[in-house]
């Protein structure tokens, strides 16, 4: 070991210049069993150690206890005496403790009288080292996010060429390719992107180069119309090209929405215009039947307005109690109550105003039942007037009563049209009707209520019908 290192750097100025005058890289001499002999400035002020602390100490006090664990010290000495140099990267331990990270080139050398001794050049490249955890993790962060869009984002050159693509991509336009990334628009086997409108887009945002959104109506391969939103932006880089970035999101629920609502809110007011227009007519009417004195014709034109009255407040509290049942706000008051006394109840009172159809009923369901005695014999009242309704050229409504299982069971059939098959499963469903029963006045909403009405009572609503030959609609609740 050489015993004073200061003689050898006298006796070499170029290697005195260079270890005196380091300021980036530090400079630990060793001997070749990596005892310390000297460590310059830049080492002290890099890990706080100067060659008073380290002389005579073996290098792999610098090292963590999981190196020294896994002989990485020794094994670089020993690298350094077979083949004369050895680079490595790892942690150093600084004088207070922490670790840094370092990258270190160590080289056999000799001094002119044949010593021969381990000059290892570190640098800190800690920060370095954190930039690379941060950009790393920041890029995992990125693209996790970037997957968890469920808007399809892709990035491409101004030459169309696909850079980029997210899963929502793939999935929004059915692409079961591995990755389309490499990719000219052009050979995407994919109609949306074919779309004349969709070139002349974005070739005028390249032109004008400013950003812009847009939205187009796209048929896919399985006929299905799309509504597609697309916003398109600019990614300027000093390192790449210019690219684009295309955001899409599939908007044709909302768009569908939008135009149910329309045609909602159309209909609604056409459904209370009629009512109302009559009620106008009628009280014109009366006016001047009551100045000419006409009695008869006054008390007529009276009744027909109280009758178009009652249907505005019928549709207008079906629109509120549509409303309330949508929110889960509709309230009940059960009580314990005879369902066959119900049953002759609104049975009576349906056929008093409705003398053109004679409703028999079947069977008994003499038990009591716990619910709510006024939403139920709703629900009965709009099962027999929309039998009325719906059958027109009949004259008669069967109801069928029955306890299964301890259920009540109610059946009331029509004699109408009846139902195509694919409708049936949408009739209880909000503002639905059926295609052949849109010309009949109606919102849609009195299945829809009667269902809600039933699942609050733990039953159950469902129907049976084929077309010419009328309908049997069902709904079912627990006995008491």
């Amino acid at each position: 070991m050489i015993e004073n290192f200061e003689l050898v750097l006298q006796r070499s100025p170029l290697l005195k210049s260079v270890f005196d005058n380091a300021t980036i890289n530090a400079i630990q001499i060793m001997d070749t069993d990596g005892f310390i002999l000297q460590v310059n400035t830049a080492f002290t002020k890099s890990f706080g150690y100067t060659t008073e602390d380290l002389k005579g100490k073996h290098c792999k006090v610098l090292f963590t206890d999981e190196d020294q664990a896994m002989e990485m010290p020794e094994r670089e000495i020993e690298k350094v005496n077979q083949h004369g140099f050895a680079v490595d990267r790892n942690y150093a331990i600084h004088k207070d403790g922490s670790c840094i990270w370092v990258s270190g080139e160590s080289t056999l050398t000799k001094d002119e009288k044949g010593n021969q001794f381990i000059i290892k050049f570190i640098q800190d490249i800690h920060e370095q080292k954190l930039l690379e955890k941060f950009l790393k993790e920041s890029k995992e962060f990125s693209d996790s996010v970037v997957t968890s869009i469920t808007d399809g984002i892709v990035v491409f050159d101004l030459n169309f060429r696909i850079l980029k693509a997210n899963n929502a991509f793939y999935n929004i336009f059915s692409i079961n390719e591995d990755s389309v990334e490499g990719l000219h628009f052009h050979e995407l086997r994919n109609t949306f992107f074919g779309l004349e409108q969709l070139r002349q887009k974005l070739d005028k945002i390249i032109e004008t180069e400013a950003a812009g959104s847009f939205q187009l109506e796209w048929t896919n391969e399985t006929h299905d119309q799309k509504h597609l939103s697309v916003k398109a932006s600019f990614l300027d880089s000093k390192l790449v090209n210019r690219r684009i970035v295309l955001v899409i999101t599939d908007i044709t629920e909302k768009v569908h929405s939008e135009q149910q609502r329309d045609d909602l809110l159309a209909f609604v007011i056409h459904e209370l215009r009629n009512p109302l227009a009559n009620i106008t007519l009628c009280n014109t009417l009366l006016e001047q039947s009551i100045e000419e004195n006409e009695k008869e014709e006054a008390v007529e034109f009276l009744a027909k307005s109280n009758k178009n009255t009652e249907r505005l407040k019928a549709l207008i509290q079906e629109l509120y109690d549509a409303t309330q049942a949508g929110s889960g706000n509709l309230n009940f008051n059960k009580t314990i109550f005879s369902f066959e006394d119900l049953v002759k109840e609104v049975i009576e009172g349906v056929e008093l105003t409705n003398e053109s159809h004679e409703i028999k009923k079947s069977g008994t369901a003499n038990v009591q039942v716990n619910g709510d005695r006024a939403r139920i014999s709703q629900t009965l009242n709009n099962y027999l007037l929309d039998a009325v309704k719906y059958s027109p050229e009949a004259n008669k409504v069967d109801v069928q009563l029955s306890v299964e299982n301890g259920q009540v069971v109610v059946a009331v059939k029509d004699y109408g049209q009846g139902i195509a098959e694919e409708q049936i499963p949408h009739l209880f469903e909000r503002y639905y009707r059926a295609g052949n029963t849109k010309k009949i006045e109606g919102l849609g909403l009195g299945l829809y209520l009667c269902k809600q009405i039933i699942d609050a009572h733990n039953g159950r609503v469902w129907v049976k019908s084929k077309v010419n030959e009328g309908s049997t609609f069902y709904f079912s609740v627990p006995k008491t």
